[in-house]
Parts: C-alpha cells; structure tokens; sequence
C-alpha cells in the first residue's frame, strides 16, 4: 500500500518595515519618478532594488526609458532629411524604419521587388526616383497611375 503525501501550503506573509527612514526613501524613489526618471534609473540612483522600486511606483505612469535615435537609424534618417527618401539595400533599413515611423512620418512603398522608404511631403520625389531606378523606357498610364496610388498621389498632370 502507498502512502500519499500532502504537503501544506506555505503561508506566505509580507513584512512591512516600518520606520521613518523606510518612507523617506519610498517618498524619494516616486518623486525621481514623478520628475520623469524610469524605475530602473531611480533605481540605480537611490541604490534601492529594482524589483521593490516598480512595488513602490506601480500606481505611476511612467516613460518607457531613454527614447534616442543611433546607429544605422541615425544614417537612415540623416538620407530622409536630406534627399526626402532612401530605397533599401542593406539590412539595417528595415528595422530602423520600424524605429523611425513611431516617431516621424515615414511611409515605404515595396512593388517589383524593389522597396522606397520616404518622408510624408515627398511622394513625388520619390515615386520620381523609383522610376528613374527601374529604367523603364516607356510606361502605360494605367500602369503608371497604379504606381501613382500606392505612392499616394492623387492626380498628377499629363507631361
């Protein structure tokens, strides 16, 4: 015969430390929260556990860290300002237009195996440049008022 074993729940108690020194330093973690500081710098900064910090600021709203724009979003960026579009080549482009959209309206056109990222403002310029890439000799005007709509541009004169 087998013998079943039960084991007993543990209770599970929470020690609230009491004391002056204890809610000067909760008081002093929400104010570095409140002034707009993340839970993990106000935790690196008053030397207090991370895990406790976010206990004592959970009723907060709070930014989501440092927002910066480096790297290859930054060179990505840099190209949108200056020429009003990029096409994509290298890998990194991709995801710093996920990055760059959130922010800024960035807009991206993919047809033909061939992708256009732009800034709001240059569909013209950059429909122009992808045409100009794809080396086309002659063009249909339904075909190029299909490329026309996914650019986003409603008429366009018969030049």
């Amino acid at each position: 015969m087998m013998e079943s074993i039960f084991f007993k729940p543990r209770q599970i108690t929470l020690m609230k430390r009491k004391g002056v020194e204890h809610d000067q330093r909760k008081r002093e973690v929400r104010k570095l929260v409140k002034s707009g500081l993340s839970k993990a710098d106000a935790s690196r900064i008053t030397g207090i556990g991370y895990t406790t910090v976010v206990l004592w600021t959970s009723d907060m709203q709070t930014c989501k860290g440092r927002i910066y724009i480096a790297g290859m979003t930054l060179k990505v960026m840099k190209e949108l300002v200056s020429k009003g579009y990029i096409f994509s080549g290298n890998p990194g482009i991709s995801s710093s237009y996920k990055t760059l959209k959130k922010y800024f309206p960035v807009k991206r056109v993919s047809m033909r195996g061939m992708t256009v990222f732009f800034l709001e403002g240059n569909e013209r310029k950059a429909m122009e440049a992808f045409l100009e890439r794809r080396n086309l000799k002659s063009i249909s005007w339904h075909k190029l008022g299909y490329i026309r709509k996914a650019f986003g541009i409603k008429k366009m004169k018969r030049e």
